[in-house]
């Protein structure tokens, strides 16, 4: 499987490789933000990842193992792994997997599990199953609902401005249904064990 990647050399001395990860709903743009700064000592990977993305992935049947298989083709042969909120877990499987290939692993809202059991804080399975189900029903609804839920605990103001950029970062895309396999990861991956 090919994944649609970006390399971006550094502007100054290349310090460090850095791959970044994004989570479900959104793609390799969401990080373009903090592209400057980073640029300004490492050189940066951006990979969409099919499964997560609005992007259309060819050839993808769905298995987590199969994108980071891909992933792993196509990022530098060791960098360092930042991944934000799904992307942190799929970095985080590949560093348990993959150690030789991993200089250090950061995550970023990002939990080793994201829904809850008696001993684990999370999303309700009830909540995530109606999620799940919008999504299947009407996928734009389901990512305008996120976007909303990606933005709680912010001001109202910074609310708004906030969801819009999320929806900006989507501009032109349209839900894909590989992105029902992000969700499905979501609701499987237990990786508490691996953290340790």
């Amino acid at each position: 499987m090919r994944l649609t990647t970006e390399y971006l050399p550094a502007l100054g001395s290349a310090r460090q490789e850095l791959v970044l990860l994004h989570g479900w709903s959104s793609g390799r743009e969401i990080w373009r933000r903090l592209l400057v700064p980073l640029r300004s000592w490492a050189n940066i990977t951006l990979i969409d990842l099919p499964g997560c993305s609005p992007v259309d992935s060819d050839a993808f049947d769905g298995d987590v193992a199969t994108v980071l298989t891909a992933v792993l083709e196509q990022a530098p042969p060791r960098a360092v792994y930042v991944g934000w909120s799904l992307g942190g877990q799929l970095a985080t499987l590949l560093a348990d997997q993959a150690p030789e290939r991993v200089a250090a692993l950061a995550t970023l809202t990002s939990n080793p599990r994201f829904i809850a059991s008696s001993d684990w804080p999370g999303l309700e399975r009830h909540a995530f199953a109606d999620f799940r189900a919008l999504f299947a029903k009407s996928p734009a609804e389901a990512l305008q609902r996120f976007d909303v839920l990606q933005s709680l605990g912010s001001k109202l103001r910074d609310r708004r401005a906030l969801v819009s950029e999320l929806e900006a970062v989507r501009a032109g895309l349209a839900p894909q249904d590989q992105m029902a396999s992000g969700l499905d990861w979501l609701a499987e991956l237990d990786l508490a064990d691996v953290l340790t």
